[in-house]
């Protein structure tokens, strides 16, 4: 329904289809209302589910979130997933340098905050271009919170800046105002 909360046909990923009459994508605003993202599953999931914006962490230490921390869950996944993650008009301009996580950073760890940085080798990790960040997630590999191969793909994270960073700016980068 777009950050109006009245457009119906509000299409926050770009497909030519309106976000909601999409089980794989989800448009919200973060929990204190200053950000709005889209979130959408385009590769090797089926569908997005238990989509929430939650309260920003204030135990994170070196980390901030200007566009807000949301959790949800891909079900149905059949092989690596994409997640892309679309930051639309906010409070601020500043974009993510970082997608932080909140959760083990291997089987049977603690949960922890970390940077969920793409690495060649697994294929996980996030990558950034313009306002869109993409989310490579491997059922079961490091960035899916429950650490099992169950077709599932559970994320608790969010867009971050490291507490004193100062804006980026980034080739193609230009914040949607919708």
């Amino acid at each position: 329904w777009g950050p109006s909360g009245t457009d119906q046909t509000f299409d926050g990923n770009g497909d030519g289809t309106p976000d909601s009459e999409q089980s794989n994508v989800a448009s919200l605003h973060s929990a204190d209302g200053d950000g709005y993202v889209t979130i959408a599953v385009t590769e090797g999931g089926a569908a997005l589910e238990d989509v929430t914006a939650q309260p920003h962490p204030t135990d994170a230490g070196k980390w901030r979130w200007p566009w807000g921390f949301y959790a949800f869950r891909v079900t149905g996944v059949t092989g690596p997933a994409l997640v892309e993650m679309f930051l639309h008009e906010g409070s601020t301009t500043q974009l993510p340098t970082d997608y932080v996580k909140h959760g083990p950073a291997g089987p049977g760890e603690d949960p922890i905050y970390y940077a969920f940085e793409y690495d060649e080798s697994s294929g996980t990790g996030a990558t950034f271009e313009g306002n869109k960040i993409s989310l490579h997630f491997i059922d079961g590999q490091l960035g899916d919170q429950d650490w099992k191969e169950n077709a599932v793909i559970v994320d608790p994270g969010g867009p971050a800046v490291e507490a004193d960073a100062v804006d980026v700016e980034r080739e193609g980068a230009q914040i949607d105002h919708v």
